[in-house]
């Protein structure tokens, strides 16, 4: 995942990749507040804290936001 990956001209990017698929990117011309915190393990449903009980994470790994061009080789 790419978050909040400045494009300049106040434009920044947020991208999505899993199992060296192409990522699903989306470009908009506002930064985002800065994350503190992030859940992992929730499909994002409103209310009943539903879990995603048949997901494994292997491991996470942080990095410098890069292009999403270059995430695919990260997650293979």
């Amino acid at each position: 995942m790419t978050f909040n990956r400045s494009l300049g001209g106040g434009n920044y990017e947020y991208a999505w990749c899993h199992d060296g698929n192409a990522a699903l990117t989306q470009t908009v011309a506002y930064a985002a507040a800065a994350v503190s915190h992030a859940q992992i393990g929730w499909d994002g449903g409103s209310g009943d804290g539903r879990q995603l009980f048949q997901t494994y994470i292997k491991s996470i790994t942080v990095y410098p936001a890069i292009a999403s061009a270059s995430l695919p080789a990260l997650t293979t």
